[in-house]
């Protein structure tokens, strides 16, 4: 597809879906990167304000939905795709948290707020 197609595609996307994808794109430049360099380190993105993800969050427990979320996993310094299903949010050492069952991993997860990348209802 010619790149003139896709900026025009990616143009229409929901400013969500847009971060998903440069998110997505950001993970596949780093893993190439990372090949081409024999580097395995990447510095995580900067925290996000986690008050951005609450209204959606909370629509998305009181309604039982599921969501599509681009999340930076500290554990492999890169960012994730997951389908969670909220369950609900909490607050420890001063940090907010969703907990929420994760298709990908099968269990139950707990996920800091601030390390979220994007966030959208999930179309079924």
């Amino acid at each position: 597809m010619p790149l003139a197609a896709l900026a025009r595609l990616y143009a229409q996307l929901p400013a969500p879906e847009q971060a998903a994808c440069s998110a997505a794109l950001q993970a596949v430049e780093t893993s190439l990167a990372v090949e081409q360099r024999g580097q395995a380190f990447t510095p995580p993105p900067t925290p996000g304000d986690p008050a951005r993800w609450r209204p959606l969050l909370e629509a998305a427990i009181d309604g039982q939905r599921p969501l599509e979320m681009v999340y930076f996993s500290p554990a492999r310094n890169l960012p994730t795709r997951r389908t969670i299903r909220p369950a609900w949010l909490l607050e420890r050492s001063g940090a907010a948290y969703v907990e929420a069952y994760c298709d990908e991993a099968g269990a139950l997860l707990t996920f800091r707020l601030d390390r979220i990348l994007a966030l959208v209802q999930k179309r079924e």
